[in-house]
């Protein structure tokens, strides 16, 4: 291995360093842990942060890409609770927030939305209070999984309505994209596809 290859394994090792530092300074921070120990901790992780910004400040100068990477095979670090740590990136070895996401394929054609009005509802401030965690992602699609069934069993179901069915849809499937591969497999493997009406 050449030294830009030791020098990105020594990154990637750095990076899931800072990923689990992390997940010990929000852990001990909600179960309201010594202070000194959460400063302490901090300190530590502060430390391991700047290592890996000096790291991959000396890979980039080593090895200048063309374009900045689009991180679009980056992969989650997830909590025991299923919420996401971090992202990594394979492709350029970098280290992403928590609230980055994957950037969204361009699609064939414009997905179907809710009106506003569906928002000023019961259900949608109920979705809508909902956060990204894997709990609240659930929560947010068998809100979306009732409301369309309420719909489908409407005594005067229109044709018209077929639009709303579509949309309710396309906003199970954004967030079944931001859950992890083993929950939408779990979801489709027992019935619960993201997309079109189920047959009676």
């Amino acid at each position: 291995m050449d030294e830009l290859g030791k020098l990105k394994a020594r990154r990637e090792r750095q990076a899931r360093t800072v990923a689990r530092l992390e997940r010990e300074v929000i852990t001990l921070r909600n179960r309201g842990g010594p202070q000194a120990s959460l400063e302490g901790l901090e300190t530590v992780l502060s430390t391991n942060r700047e290592t890996l910004r000096q790291l991959s400040a000396w890979i980039d100068a080593a090895d200048p890409k063309s374009s900045p990477c689009a991180h679009v095979g980056a992969v989650r670090v997830e909590l025991s609770t299923g919420e996401v740590a971090a992202w990594l990136c394979p492709d350029c070895d970098q280290q992403l927030p928590a609230e980055w996401s994957r950037p969204r394929q361009p699609r064939a054609e414009e997905e179907p939305q809710l009106p506003a009005s569906f928002w000023d509802t019961c259900t949608g401030q109920q979705i809508r209070n909902q956060d990204r965690s894997r709990r609240g992602l659930l929560a947010a699609i068998a809100l979306l999984y009732k409301r369309k069934a309420e719909i489908l069993l409407m005594f005067n179901y229109r044709p018209g309505m077929d639009q709303q069915i579509r949309a309710i849809d396309a906003e199970i499937a954004r967030r079944m994209e931001q859950l992890s591969e083993a929950d939408r497999r779990y979801m489709i493997v027992h019935g619960y596809p993201p997309h079109g009406r189920a047959d009676c």
